[in-house]
């Protein structure tokens, strides 16, 4: 953590996507809200995750989302 090798490997992500990413991260994990909120990502749905039955966050990324507003 703090290396910024997530940063890169998210832009990698972004850079090979086809314009738009999701992910799910439980609603306890703030570290990683906070980092994907950081990097663009933007909060689409809340739920619960039925496994672990832990409330979920589904986050999407768009690129260039500013020109969809």
């Amino acid at each position: 953590q703090r290396m910024s090798i997530g940063t890169q490997l998210l832009n990698l992500a972004k850079e090979r996507s086809p314009g738009k990413l999701q992910l799910f991260t439980f609603d306890v994990n703030k570290g990683a809200q906070h980092f994907y909120e950081k990097h663009g990502f933007r909060v689409i749905k809340r739920g619960i995750e039925i496994q672990s039955g832990m409330a979920d966050i589904r986050y999407e990324w768009v690129r260039n989302r500013s020109f969809l507003r």
